[in-house]
């Protein structure tokens, strides 16, 4: 499992990494679009969905984000 949080004008985006799984989440849309077609030229991206579960954590979305029980 590795974890990289980037700051950039007083916003963070999280990437989470578990064997080829990730998640990947900010405030930034743009920031997470450009991660993703970074991504996608780099290696194939086969489903960029809403989380729901990941690794026996259920996601909730708040509208104060993503929270992980």
């Amino acid at each position: 499992t590795h974890s990289l949080s980037l700051k950039q004008n007083n916003f963070i985006t999280y990437l989470h990494v578990y064997v080829d799984d990730l998640i990947l989440t900010g405030k930034q849309e743009n920031v997470i679009s450009y991660f993703i077609n970074f991504l996608n030229k780099e290696s194939s991206i086969n489903e960029v969905c809403n989380l729901n579960y990941f690794h026996d954590l259920e996601a909730s979305y708040t509208i104060d984000g993503l929270f992980l029980s």
